[in-house]
């Protein structure tokens, strides 16, 4: 402890304190104090950050906030030893039963899933629980709005349920909402944004333009027309794809054309499809 509290810059109080399970017997200046030797790239400094951002009260809400700085500031290099660290640290509790940081959609599983440490088996890991956890958010927004119009006087029969819940047609906007709003509650919203590049189709998107959290992809292969049995052969078709897609741009062309082929679309008809996306121009 005595070679380490000096090597990150804190005193010895300050160092001890961080082990403190009381948030109030820690001095926060000691988090911006890491947080400042992290800038440098003190790679010690980067993992006690992280290790203090798995907390469940103000000081995890500090320090998370702080590795969002380093992760999306200007130093690529600063940025690239934050998001090995979280994979490093995904590796070790991702997959503990305990609810920390790294097994719902925080910033930290973000950090993880855009690092190009990151492996493709823990990519998918990061993925899934990412989707899965948009995706819960996503679900609970729509349930709202079937309330809310039932309040309203307005009923929804079996087969309204499923347009609105399973193909999501016309909620891209609410959709996009739900994601969002889960984001702001994991301190992400500032790295991405709600976007309708084509006015016809809103999605989010990662300022950087690398990521694309797409919550309602699937209404597109459905048609407004469509009887119960047409859609429930679609939805059927498509349920062993996520509900919202969590990736890179190529992996979401890649996960498109996937569908395109599943229903045998191709042509003018795959190409106008792809459109309301228009991810060559993003």
């Amino acid at each position: 402890m005595l070679q380490i509290a000096p090597h990150v810059g804190l005193t010895q109080t300050q160092f001890e304190s961080l082990f403190s399970e009381d948030a109030s017997q820690i001095d926060a200046s000691a988090v911006d104090r890491l947080a400042d030797t992290a800038a440098q790239g003190n790679s010690t400094s980067i993992d006690m950050l992280l290790n203090l951002a798995l907390r469940q009260d103000d000081i995890g809400e500090q320090a998370q906030a702080k590795l969002i700085e380093l992760h999306s500031g200007d130093r690529e290099d600063i940025s690239s030893m934050v998001g090995q660290s979280s994979v490093a640290l995904y590796e070790t509790m991702g997959h503990k039963d305990d609810g920390n940081r790294m097994t719902s959609s925080s910033a930290l599983l973000h950090m993880a899933a855009s690092s190009a440490h990151c492996g493709p088996v823990a990519r998918q890991e990061i993925q899934k629980t990412i989707q899965n956890n948009l995706n819960f958010s996503v679900i609970q927004k729509l349930d709202n709005i079937i309330e809310a119009n039932e309040e309203l006087g307005i009923h929804a029969d079996h087969h309204d349920r499923i347009k609105v819940m399973d193909t999501r047609k016309g909620f891209c906007g609410e959709c996009s909402d739900a994601v969002m709003a889960s984001l702001n509650q994991n301190g992400m919203a500032p790295a991405f944004q709600k976007v309708n590049p084509t006015s016809t189709h809103y999605f989010v998107l990662s300022h950087d333009k690398q990521t694309i959290i797409e919550p309602s992809y699937k209404q597109m292969f459905f048609n407004a027309q469509n009887n119960l049995e047409q859609d429930q052969e679609r939805i059927d078709l498509l349920k062993a794809l996520p509900d919202v897609f969590y990736g890179s741009k190529a992996d979401f062309d890649a996960t498109i054309d996937h569908v395109c082929d599943l229903l045998n679309i191709s042509g003018g008809e795959k190409a106008a499809l792809k459109a309301h996306w228009n991810t060559d121009a993003l």
